[in-house]
This record gives structure tokens, sequence and C-alpha cells, in this order.
């Protein structure tokens, strides 16, 4: 769980062109998809590919679904916290929980051909994103951060129309 001292921490840490959202909700399966969709339309500020929203999507719905499993004592009286962050190239999302925190170098990395029923979260949110950080204190919080790629080779109609009618004079 951040506290207020630490969320003021991490906003004054941020360089003032970047643009902060807080999500939260009730811990429960329904939440999930919500918190997900907040991230992901949040994301939409920078110029992500298809691909990566994609691949950030999945990772944020691991997250919280962790979140939901092991960081969530009480049940639907806990509540998933998400702090978002992004400029014009990056996008960093932090995930809270009340959970007591685990060692997630000791999880191992899934073997191939012999599926699990659990332990794919945390290994696809590595593989996925660019970063994955994770802190304990009242709680535990995943930070992942995700740098745009593909930028300049986005589809802008007013700039590659532009360069269309240019090329046809």
């Amino acid at each position: 769980m951040i506290d207020q001292r630490q969320s003021d921490r991490m906003n004054a840490e941020v360089d003032p062109t970047w643009e902060v959202k807080h999500i939260s909700a009730s811990s429960t399966p329904s939440a999930i998809r919500s918190l997900r969709r907040g991230v992901t339309e949040f994301a939409c500020r920078a110029p992500f590919s298809a691909q990566e929203l994609g691949d950030l999507e999945l990772a944020v719905g691991e997250a919280c679904t962790n979140a939901f499993k092991h960081g969530s004592p009480l049940g639907d009286e806990d509540e998933i916290r998400i702090t978002c962050m992004t400029d014009s190239r990056t996008l960093i999302v932090e995930i809270s929980d009340c959970g007591e925190g685990f060692d997630a170098d000791s999880v191992p990395a899934p073997k191939i051909g012999k599926p699990h029923q659990s332990g794919m979260g945390i290994f696809l949110m590595k593989v996925l994103m660019d970063t994955v950080e994770f802190e304990y204190n009242r709680g535990t919080t995943v930070r992942m951060t995700k740098c745009c790629k593909q930028a300049a080779s986005i589809y802008n109609p007013s700039r590659d129309l532009l360069s269309v009618g240019k090329e046809t004079l």
C-alpha cells in the first residue's frame, strides 16, 4: 500500500511534463478488467503501437490478478491501487496491494511444455515490459515501465498524407 508520503514523494520525483493518473478499486475479480482498461486508456496518451498496448494490457492484467489473489488478505475489503505516469514516450505503472510481499526472484520461470496452474504472471510481466521492480512497504507494489519502441513509424495521417501528396506532385 502506498501511503500519502510515498505518493507525494513519487509525484515530486516526476518531471512536470509527465501526466499522472491514480486509479483504485476494491479487490474483486470484476475490478481487474476495469483497472486494466483504465491503464490502457491512459497509455493511449503516448504513441504506443497496437502491439505495445496489447503487451501492456496483458502485463497490467497479470499484476492486478496477482494483487487480487495474493495481496488481498481481507478480500474485497482490500483495495488495488494504481498510479500511471506518462510523458510522450514512456509509461510507468505502479500497482499496489495490501499483501505481505514475497521474493519475486524466488518464483521460478515456467518450464516450456509443462503447464502449471500458476507462475506465469511474473514471467509474462518481465517479458512484456521493459522493466519490472517489486517494493515491499505496507503491502506490495510492482512498478513496470514500458517505452515506445515504434513511435516514429506510427501512422500519422496529417504527416503521412502530406508526404504522399508531395511525392505525386
